[in-house]
């Protein structure tokens, strides 16, 4: 399987997540840093609860992670002794729509069918855009260091009564995947970056329109990132 098709499934894996993550974690002798791998830099802290009886000590800890790795408390408590849960408001859309990884045949028509299946709203994580060729000397194989991602949402507003627009699901895509696959943290976006997955310089574009035949409004919204990949694939 190729890096770019890896990357695109790593991607809808990503969105796909449920949208809290669960990090164990024992608390400090007053207030300071406590290492935890999965806490990733700007992630809101939902609720930390002590794992014996789920008793409430969000309080005591910051509410969203500042430093890569860590998670601050702040009160002057010793939990040292103390096992915690701590939740990550981590990834996910605030709607259960379908994530897709391909258009085919009739763009338009699959646009309308698209967005017609998922009440108005859907998203097409498209086909990785590879960047930045290179191949050893004197061969015929070409290698690729970076890639494009294009996040695509789709909206009919007319059609669209659940709650949320193609403006609320770009803050949620771009929540979930800038800054993931942080290096060690398990995912499958990590073990296929050299970096964490990075917004574009120019991260959004957007087209709004209507389709003839059904003069139905259409907006098409697209979310960017730039991804460098790691080690070549095997």
């Amino acid at each position: 399987m190729s890096a770019s098709s890896d990357l695109q499934k790593a991607i809808i894996a990503q969105l796909q997540q449920p949208a809290d993550r669960i990090v164990s974690i024992t608390g400090h002798h007053g207030a300071g840093a406590i290492l935890a791998a999965n806490c990733t830099l700007g992630v809101n802290v939902t609720k930390v609860l002590r794992a014996t009886d789920a008793a409430d000590f969000s309080s005591q800890f910051e509410s969203q992670i500042s430093v890569q790795g860590q998670i601050q408390q702040t009160s002057i408590t010793d939990l040292s002794t103390t096992p915690l849960a701590i939740f990550l408001k981590r990834s996910g859309l605030r709607v259960n729509v379908e994530i897709l990884d391909r258009i085919t045949g009739d763009q338009q028509n699959d646009i309308l069918a698209g967005a017609d299946k998922q009440e108005g709203l859907c998203v097409f994580v498209m086909p990785v855009m590879e960047q930045d060729a290179s191949s050893m000397q004197g061969g015929d194989v070409l290698f690729f260091d970076a890639a494009e991602v294009r996040v695509r949402i789709i909206e009919q507003p007319r059609a669209n009564p659940i709650g949320a627009t193609a403006f609320d699901l770009k803050d949620d895509i771009i929540s979930a995947l800038h800054w993931s696959g942080v290096p060690g943290d398990g995912s499958a976006l990590a073990a296929i970056l050299a970096h964490p997955l990075q917004l574009a310089p120019r991260p959004l574009d957007f087209i709004e329109g209507i389709i003839e035949e059904s003069k139905q409004v259409v907006r098409i919204l697209d979310v960017l990132f730039t991804a460098t990949y790691g080690a070549l694939p095997s």
